[in-house]
């Protein structure tokens, strides 16, 4: 699957509505900038984690699904 730029337009400008008062338009709370950084570290660990056992998969079965 490859990531075309407007999908990484629409993902960040999606994220960014909730840290504006845009979000208040929608009747959402602003969300507070360490969500933003927790948000990201979690991001990071899945993908890490979905590439680490992927590679195991791999490995295991010689052949990816």
């Amino acid at each position: 699957m490859q990531l075309t730029i407007s999908t990484l337009l629409v993902v960040l400008v999606t994220l960014l509505i909730g840290f504006t008062v845009v979000a208040g338009l929608f009747e959402l709370p602003v969300m507070i900038p360490s969500f933003g950084i927790w948000l990201v570290i979690l991001m990071v660990a899945y993908t890490l984690l979905a590439q680490i056992l992927k590679a195991v998969y791999i490995r295991i079965n010689k052949e990816w699904v």
